[in-house]
């Protein structure tokens, strides 16, 4: 298995834009001190001149789709982005389509609050734009999400109403760059792979740009909340013809990336310009209404009230030991990990045995799992591994092992009851000297 890698880019070559891809890898190394590794991802072989042109940029490295799915013909650029995401070597990744070209180092997208905090994703909005109601998308949509539930984006909700108004639109997500954390995504992306081998398997083919929409979908599916980029898509004029427009995708008050074209440096300063000022007047605005509304409520008596639950808190904290029993009987019970060792035997078809052999000794972690999985099989050395990894635990150890598991109950149950024993006035001194130190 190659070396782990952290953070990197990928992106799908068509065939159709070549020129584009290298200006921007080449902008990416040159200009924007981009050091990032990247991975190219394609089906037809690239030309060998192209392919040397782009190799001469450093730590770049071409993959063969065919290595990893025996029906390539049947895949599109949308669709082929769930299979990059869970064969990528990276984790924390950039998905970009090879027309895109970057205004700057794309990973400025993780300073997103909620994509460190939260969600593990930031996706950029679909230009709003009339439509008719697309059934076949409907069906589409339909089966990777049974029902509309509270979080659904209230553009879409045609899929489920089947009413259109001036809210809808006729996509929500656009895939022409995305930044995903794979390894919180890691289900959401295998469960999304698997429903599409099973789509192809059964000859069930849908247009490109359905599968655009695929990975906001099974967020919904799974209950993962969706992190869009604040500032929509807007067409601007082109660098070199201001008659004819760009694609292009801002996020955090500055432009991100541009389509086919570079867009008018001068538009994109006043546009820039002119979000970063919005942001910083709502951003007063809010730190207004907040302090506000602290004022009046710092003379209320539920104020002080408060304060003095907050206190009472500490208090009970302060006095209670690090673990608990139940915290103890937790730790001790075995997680259930059926669902991540299902999705080990699907992408590996490899025997449940093998899968929870790796899946244990990688500590449950079902990426590098997979990995392990998918490199013994290439050497045929998964017979072996399964021999000298096979462990047998006789009943003395078994009752030995249990006899420490009650010893450790009993000397955690004796050091509550003697925490209980503290007199008053103990607590109290004792809760002083913390509240001193916080």
């Amino acid at each position: 298995m190659s070396e782990f890698l952290f953070r990197g880019l990928t992106t799908f070559l068509s065939g159709n834009n070549n020129e584009i891809l290298f200006s921007n890898l080449e902008n990416l190394r040159n200009k924007f001190q981009c050091k990032e590794p990247i991975e190219i991802w394609y089906i037809t072989e690239p030309d060998e001149s192209f392919k040397q042109q782009i190799l001469e940029l450093e730590n770049i490295c071409f993959m063969n789709v065919t290595n990893f799915v025996s029906n390539s013909e049947k895949w599109n650029s949308e669709s082929l982005k769930s299979l990059m995401m869970f064969y990528s070597e990276f984790q924390e990744m950039i998905i970009f389509n090879d027309n895109v070209l970057f205004n700057l180092d794309p990973f400025y997208l993780t300073k997103h609050e909620q994509y460190s905090n939260e969600g593990g994703m930031v996706l950029f909005t679909y230009l709003r734009k009339p439509f008719t109601i697309n059934e076949k998308y409907i069906e589409f949509s339909k089966k990777i999400v049974d029902y509309a539930s509270d979080s659904f984006p209230v553009m879409q909700e045609y899929i489920f109403t089947n009413v259109l108004d001036e809210k809808q639109n006729e996509y929500f997500t656009d895939n022409n760059v995305m930044l995903v954390n794979r390894t919180i995504h890691i289900k959401i992306i295998s469960k999304l792979l698997k429903l599409y081998q099973e789509m192809y398997k059964n000859d069930e083919i849908y247009d490109e740009m359905f599968y655009s929409q695929g990975f906001w979908l099974m967020c919904q599916k799974m209950g993962t909340k969706i992190n869009i980029s604040n500032l929509p898509n807007v067409m601007l004029p082109r660098k070199d013809n201001i008659q004819e427009k760009v694609l292009c995708g801002f996020d955090l008050d500055k432009l991100c990336y541009t389509l086919d074209h570079y867009a008018d440096a001068d538009v994109v300063c006043l546009l820039e310009e002119h979000s970063a000022k919005e942001t910083e007047n709502k951003r007063t605005e809010k730190q207004r209404q907040i302090a506000e509304a602290m004022n009046k409520y710092r003379e209320s008596k539920e104020f002080a009230q408060e304060n003095l639950n907050v206190a009472r808190k500490m208090y009970q904290n302060m006095n209670k030991t690090n673990m608990n029993i139940n915290e103890i009987t937790s730790t001790i019970n075995i997680q259930d990990s059926n669902e991540d060792i299902q999705t080990i035997m699907q992408q590996t078809e490899c025997s449940q045995e093998l899968a929870e052999i790796v899946y244990k000794e990688q500590r449950d972690d079902i990426v590098d799992s997979i990995m392990i999985i998918h490199e013994l099989q290439e050497k045929n050395e998964v017979s072996n591994y399964l021999q000298k990894n096979k462990s047998v635990i006789n009943e003395e150890n078994e009752e030995e092992i249990q006899m420490k598991l009650e010893e450790v109950k009993e000397e955690i149950k004796e050091e509550i009851q003697s925490k209980q024993k503290l007199s008053i006035r103990d607590k109290m001194r004792s809760f002083k000297d913390k509240r001193k130190i916080v």
